[in-house]
């Protein structure tokens, strides 16, 4: 390992220090020199496949995030072997890495070491907008998205952001009427939803105008008292989320899982996919995109549940069926059986009498019957259209919702360079877009600073940390709101424009059982009266973040 340490040692030097001249002659004598050690090296390598390397750098990347959370250094580019220590649960998450000895994932974690350290230096010399079929070089990155290391991919991609910011000054300003969204309906919300009034005032600019560092625009809540120093910016999109995700607006459906009760991920929304029939909801839908680039941009995740089909869509990877049925539990079931019929002993005589199917499949968001064929609600299914019956089943449910998820990817190309999305996992841009979905108090409290009247060591304080650490994700994320005006943390600890600060409360002192925390969203702040008891502090928590 320390040969082949060393070997990358002098190229990187090299390299790094003056224009390489490659010379045949000095490869071949450290070729020489190391041959031994190189060979068995090969030979230690060949178990890994591509889904043993991807799941190696996604430890990478996770033990690179705990350190930056723990405040401290770590790039993964001059992380040693030595010092790549998977713990029993990365291994645990990672079954295919199970059984190989530290020693061997070690070398391999050298070998992509080496390959991030050239590929840094190369990444902005790929053009991504070329075609797979005309690149071999932007195809060869693309399908090599899951062993690049995030540290290398974000470096990259956010100088690349960075180019196309639109400076403060250029922040376009909106009023979003919150009394008239609460009165919205089913039938109304496309007009009236916080969605609907962002969507008339922003869709229609100029969408560089959006590309801000901090915010995007700024908001101010009519009738509301507040200077929007970017809490009611965040408000605004977390109440778009949860708007989403109701019946107020036709852009997101519940799950079929959801619909029906069954399977898995019942509480996932899918793009509506009969939505294109309607040109203003195809214009929602880009403005829907934009907000999911104007999510990354700003840092500001936004709260959707959406499933790996859409995520894989948008980053140009391949959607597979156990992706669709995630969400769409046995939808798959009844077309394999009369694909494989024969195998419970029908045979073409008993066929048509058995099986009563026409071209023809239930739509994941609506009851209505799509025709696989032009006439398909005509056309039978016979003996000899059983496998071309299960193709066009399995295409229309593989790319139902590749239309609409088209049209979120325009707004989104408008806010993000969106050839260079390819170089991402859906996994990770699921990350940058939505956060992490689960509140992470530990790392809420490492970010976290005191102030006046107030201290770490306190009494009240240690009830605050113990009664946030019960609640249910939901009220881990209401908490999150109420305090900062977003449900979800940055994706990384970098990623923090300001550490959460809790103060006392003057004015409480001597009666403190009396008083409710004062939050300043703006500052992600909150005022926190020294209550008598964890069960003081536990009620008067619950009833701000559900109440104030």
């Amino acid at each position: 390992m320390h040969a082949m340490d060393a070997l990358i040692r002098e190229e990187v030097e090299a390299y790094s220090h003056h224009i390489p001249e490659f010379s045949v002659t000095g490869r071949r004598l450290l070729a020489t020199k190391y041959s031994t050690k190189l060979k068995q090296l090969q030979e230690s390598q060949r178990v890994f496949t591509l889904e043993r390397d991807c799941a190696l750098v996604q430890i990478v990347n996770e033990i690179c995030e705990a350190r930056a959370e723990a405040l401290l250094s770590c790039d993964p580019l001059r992380m040693s072997p030595e010092e790549f220590v998977p713990t029993d649960e990365h291994l645990r998450r990672c079954p295919c890495l199970a059984g190989l000895p530290l020693a061997q994932l070690q070398k391999r974690f050298l070998i992509l070491r080496n390959f991030n350290c050239r590929l840094q230096n190369s990444l902005s010399f790929i053009d991504f907008s070329i075609n797979d079929d005309h690149s071999l070089l932007a195809n060869g990155a693309r399908a090599l998205r899951g062993i690049i290391f995030q540290h290398v991919k974000l470096a990259w991609w956010l100088s690349v952001l960075k180019e196309q910011q639109s400076p403060a000054a250029a922040r376009p300003e909106i009023e979003v009427d919150r009394h008239r969204a609460r009165e919205a309906t089913e039938t109304t919300g496309d007009k009236e939803s916080v969605f609907a009034q962002v969507f008339e005032q922003l869709h229609g600019i100029q969408p560089s105008l959006l590309r801000g560092a901090d915010r995007a625009f700024k908001c101010q809540f009519v009738g509301e008292f507040g200077d929007d120093f970017g809490g009611l910016y965040r408000e605004c999109l977390a109440q778009i989320s949860s708007e989403l995700q109701s019946t107020l607006l036709p852009l997101l459906k519940p799950c079929p899982n959801a619909v029906y009760g069954v399977g898995e991920n019942r509480e996932v929304f899918v793009p509506n996919a009969h939505l294109r029939k309607d040109s203003r909801l195809v214009q929602m839908a880009e403005f829907l995109g934009k907000l999911v680039g104007i999510a990354v941009r700003t840092k500001t995740p936004l709260d959707l549940n959406l499933p790996s089909v859409v995520w894989k869509l948008l980053v140009q990877e391949p959607v597979t069926r156990r992706d669709i049925e995630r969400i769409h539990y046995g939808c798959f079931q009844v077309v394999d059986t009369i694909h494989n019929i024969d195998v419970h002993g029908i045979t073409e005589s008993m066929f048509d009498e058995i099986v009563d199917a026409t071209f023809t499949v239930r739509s994941s968001t609506s009851h209505e019957d799509v025709e696989l064929v032009p006439g398909g609600a005509h056309v039978r299914v016979k003996w000899d259209d059983k496998a071309e019956y299960a193709r066009a089943v399995e295409s229309y449910r593989l790319s139902e919702f590749r239309p609409v998820c088209d049209d979120i990817a325009r707004g989104v190309a408008t806010m993000l360079p969106a050839p260079t999305l390819g170089l991402f996992t859906w996994k990770e841009l699921l990350t940058l877009v939505c956060g992490k979905a689960t509140v992470d108090i530990d790392l809420l409290r490492r970010r976290t600073i005191y102030g006046d009247g107030c201290q770490a060591s306190d009494p009240h304080i240690a009830f605050f940390w113990d009664v946030l650490g019960e609640f249910t994700d939901e009220q881990k994320s209401a908490f999150l709101r109420f305090v900062w005006g977003r449900s979800r943390l940055p994706t990384h600890a970098a990623d923090f424009t300001q550490d959460f600060k809790i103060s006392g409360l003057p004015k409480a002192a001597g009666r403190a059982d009396m008083y409710l925390p004062i939050a300043h969203t703006c500052f992600f702040s909150i005022d926190l009266p020294m209550y008598s008891c964890r069960d003081v502090m536990k009620d008067k928590l619950l009833y701000a973040i559900t109440h104030c």
